[in-house]
């Protein structure tokens, strides 16, 4: 009997966690109510709250899903070429991808939803984990970047420039509509990683 139920508590909190995502993305986390959220997801009230008490609760599990997705997809994408500067130039080429909304997985692009959260919503568990995102990601790009400058101090400031060229491209792509943000981003990088830190 455990096997039948389990799966649709599973998919209930999904459709909360996937539906609040969706939302809160596109018009971010203040203005949207959770009337809105529990429409898009075909959710009763009770089961939202049974899951989620607060909307706090239900925006850190939208980040938590979001990261895992995020980081998963970017993985794969460095995963399939060789470890270092072939990965570093990957790295754009998939953001590129996801800007020009050629990623399902991760849907339409609306800028970095850590960064939008981050400005908006000021609860300390809730800046933790956008900062989170930003430390998993630099361990994801950090040994690609030590295989091209195995000097720790060398490979930390082309960390920071590379999160910032990224932080960069997002903004620009968001902002005007324009995937080809992060090809100038890519070109800056080449033209940075041929000078030492």
């Amino acid at each position: 009997m455990s096997h039948t139920a389990t799966p649709t508590v599973v998919d209930k909190k999904q459709q909360l966690v996937s539906a609040a995502f969706q939302l809160f993305y596109q018009r971010g986390v203040h203005q949207v109510g959770i009337n809105e959220v529990l429409s898009a997801a075909g959710v009763a009230k009770k089961t939202l709250y049974h899951h989620f008490p607060a909307k706090q609760e239900l925006l850190l599990a939208v980040l938590e899903q979001r990261a895992t997705a995020w980081l998963d997809w970017m993985a794969g994408c460095l995963s399939q070429v060789q470890q270092g500067a072939p990965a570093l130039q990957v790295f754009f080429l998939a953001l590129h991808d996801w800007f020009a909304g050629e990623v399902p997985q991760l849907h339409s692009f609306h800028g970095c939803f850590f960064t939008k959260v981050a400005l908006e919503v000021q609860d300390p568990a809730v800046q933790a984990r956008c900062q989170q995102f930003r430390l998993d990601l630099a361990a994801l790009l950090m040994p690609h970047l030590q295989c091209c400058w195995p000097q720790e101090q060398q490979a930390s400031a082309k960390l920071a420039m590379l999160l910032l060229l990224k932080d960069g491209a997002e903004t620009e792509a968001a902002l005007n509509a324009d995937p080809t943000a992060a090809m100038r981003a890519l070109s800056l990088w080449q033209l940075a990683a041929r000078h030492p830190a």
